[in-house]
């Protein structure tokens, strides 16, 4: 016999967005195939969360949690990936990743390309993509060997932001240089 659980009517933090998802797809350099799924909660402070999956080969290849929260004029983010049957934890803010100024921020998450290579890829798909719901897929969607998925997250939120000052009718590099990454 199935039981339903009740959680009552009143939410208790965050809640699905059952209108914001987004998948996308995409073909890595090797010529595989890798697809992302993206969902967003609501919450009813100033933070955003969504649940962030990668599939290649009909496989789940990564699965993060991510939560961000704007406080006056810091952003911090905390994200929860799963590896194997382990949760890894990693929280930072935006200006950790600012204040190094230069390409070092983005090369911390990647060990295949340089730290302005890695910009133009991410400004590529957010161009192409968006930066809402999608922005947080595009560390996992871009052919980048990731290592530090909050480095990752923050860099992405400050390409966002000068995208968002400069829009996409600019250069990659162009953008990458205002973002401090080139």
């Amino acid at each position: 016999m199935q039981k339903s659980l009740d959680f009552g009517t009143e939410s208790k933090g965050y809640e699905l967005n059952k209108t914001d998802y987004l998948g996308l797809g995409a073909i890595q350099a090797d010529g595989s195939y890798i697809e992302g799924l993206a969902l967003s909660f609501e919450s009813p402070d100033d933070s955003s969360a969504g649940i962030y999956v990668v599939f290649k080969n009909n496989e789940i290849i990564k699965a993060e949690a991510k939560i961000l929260r704007a406080d006056k004029d810091k952003l911090t983010a905390e994200v929860l990936t799963v590896k194997g049957n382990n949760i890894v934890t990693e929280s930072g803010n935006i200006s950790s990743v600012m204040a190094m100024k230069s390409s070092a921020a983005i090369d911390a998450v990647t060990t295949s390309s340089t730290g302005c290579e890695a910009c133009q890829a991410l400004v590529y798909l957010a161009c192409k993509h968006g930066c809402g719901k999608g922005g947080q897929l595009l560390c996992a969607m871009a052919d980048l060997s990731i290592v530090g998925g909050i480095a990752c997250t923050l860099a992405v939120y400050a390409i966002c932001n000068t995208i968002g000052t400069y829009g996409c009718g600019h250069t990659s590099v162009y953008l990458c240089q205002k973002a401090k990454f080139c």
